[in-house]
């Protein structure tokens, strides 16, 4: 019977440190991620449908805490929190496509495509907001509209909890910013978070508040305009890091992305800058949006 004890308080024991070890690792909250994509082996066109309806990400990559439900394509956050969320969408052969982010029933970021004489365009999007336990996030596809998939998974969903930034160019209206005579920082005005307050909307600057490791993604959308050029890049201090290009011709309503993960010291500033005698277009779907999050410290 003694031995039996001394089994069960070793046993006991062992298990305290390995929950203790857990909660190191978690700093004692759920773990949360989930990465999806839209069919698992079929090919062809979703939609279009009479109303907006929300995206099916049936194949599943990962899904820790089970959040994300691919029956309904909704994820329901379990901890209030920070989220990051990122998708992408992709259009070939058909008029339009558009896609949603939405919060609960309020929309955040968009993607859209107007097919011409290209095909095979892509699009993505992301935002960093605050949730709270119960809220839902999901990827709308607007009414009459249409997306293309096939088994090499072009769209996607993905979503983690994070503390970051992001925000999106405009409050509200539509139209160029720009040209200007010099290159020039985007002051992106709408915020969606700023946990540690970071990011400033009045200059379009983030200051590293701690040295270490961050992702940065910024995406860039240029309508068919009399300026048809629209240059991006992603700025560290005074050194460009990662562009984006677009030259409208015949077609109209690109976009484009791109994403670095950068090593920062304590004060550095990251910002998207516009190049001079180029344009960005802006509207109420918030196509141009810039984000960052704090990967691990120094």
């Amino acid at each position: 019977m003694a031995e039996k004890i001394t089994l069960l308080e070793s046993q006991l024991l062992n298990a305290e440190r390995e929950v203790l070890e857990l909660r190191s690792l978690t700093a004692g909250k759920p773990q949360v991620a989930f990465s999806a994509t839209l069919t698992d082996s079929d090919s062809g066109n979703i939609g279009p449908f009479p109303i907006t309806t929300p995206l099916k990400y049936k194949k599943v990559f990962s899904n820790t805490g089970n959040g994300y439900n691919p029956s309904t394509g909704i994820f329901t956050a379990l901890v209030s929190g920070t989220y990051f969320f990122r998708f992408s969408m992709h259009n070939t052969h058909v008029a339009n496509s558009a896609v949603s982010l939405m919060k609960n029933t309020e929309r955040l970021v968009s993607v859209w495509d107007t097919v011409k004489t290209d095909a095979h365009d892509m699009g993505s999007n992301a935002v960093v907001i605050a949730l709270q336990a119960g809220d839902s996030v999901y990827v709308q596809l607007h009414a009459n509209r249409e997306v293309f998939d096939d088994i090499l998974h072009y769209n996607t969903f993905t979503g983690k909890p994070q503390v970051a930034f992001s925000a999106a160019l405009m409050e509200s209206g539509r139209g160029n910013v720009g040209p200007f005579t010099i290159h020039t920082p985007l002051k992106y005005k709408k915020v969606f978070s700023n946990t540690g307050n970071g990011y400033n909307p009045s200059t379009g600057i983030f200051t590293a508040l701690v040295s270490g490791t961050y992702f940065f993604r910024f995406s860039m959308f240029n309508n068919l305009n009399p300026t048809p050029n629209s240059v991006v890049s992603l700025m560290k201090n005074n050194e460009p890091l990662v562009s984006v290009w677009d030259t409208s011709a015949n077609d109209a309503n690109d976009m484009g992305s791109n994403a670095v993960v950068i090593a920062l010291e304590e004060g550095d500033s990251v910002y998207v800058e516009l190049l001079e005698t180029r344009v960005v277009y802006y509207g109420e779907w918030n196509y141009n949006t810039f984000t960052g999050f704090l990967l691990f410290t120094a």
